[in-house]
């Protein structure tokens, strides 16, 4: 499907820039649905009507992944009130934007110098 879009689109970067688009309104309505479902699990997990889980990761990797994780480092902009190990909110901001923006380039790079 890559092929037949670089072929009738020279320009990679317009290819590239009307897939990302793609990719986040599909992204946001599935984050939409994500989020009300992880909305009422949570509460029922406060009301204790539902089963707890153990951590991913172990407490000593803890701090150190989470602090400059970008989804934890963005969502400190919403946060009222910042845990400990955790980044400031305009910091956290632009350690997402900053992740989102390497890999960003890492695609146009790679697209513009590989053939499909």
């Amino acid at each position: 499907m890559i092929r037949t879009s670089l072929t009738a689109v020279p320009k990679r970067g317009r290819v590239l820039a009307a897939k990302s688009l793609v990719s986040a309104a599909v992204t946001f309505v599935v984050g939409e649905a994500t989020s009300f479902t992880a909305f009422f699990a949570g509460q029922a997990l406060i009301s204790g009507h539902a089963p707890t889980r153990r951590s991913a990761i172990p407490d000593s990797w803890r701090n150190p992944v989470t602090e400059f994780w970008p989804t934890q480092a963005g969502g400190q902009l919403t946060t009222v009130h910042h845990a400990a190990h955790t980044l400031q909110p305009w910091p956290g901001f632009g350690v997402m934007c900053l992740f989102a923006a390497i890999v960003y380039a890492i695609a146009w790079t790679l697209l513009d110098r590989r053939d499909a």
